[in-house]
């Protein structure tokens, strides 16, 4: 099982400090903060979890061009749930992963 890059480390460990400082909102799920932890402690990736990585990126993305700018320095709701995934190094590392056959 692939291990998360550092940037991907890095964006679920920005989103964590954010949802410990009040930012995400109430839209924020117990699967997006498990899945943070997962990568912030750079724990590795089963096959399963990437596909779900890929499937939150293609769910989540048509909304990335309104809401990823930090808004008067703060991270939009939006923003913190795109982190806790790996941001978007997290979308590129899910994309290039090939799974087992």
């Amino acid at each position: 099982m692939p291990r998360p890059t550092k940037g991907v480390q890095d964006a679920a460990k920005r989103a964590l400090a954010w949802v410990d400082a009040g930012y995400g909102g109430d839209g924020l799920t117990r699967t997006g903060l498990a899945r943070a932890n997962q990568l912030a402690n750079g724990r590795n990736v089963s096959d399963d979890t990437i596909q779900r990585m890929r499937s939150f990126f293609a769910r989540h993305s048509n909304n990335r061009t309104d809401s990823y700018d930090l808004r008067d320095g703060e991270p939009t709701p939006w923003r913190v749930a795109w982190d806790l995934w790996g941001g978007d190094a997290g979308r590129q590392w899910a994309e290039q992963k090939k799974f087992e056959k």
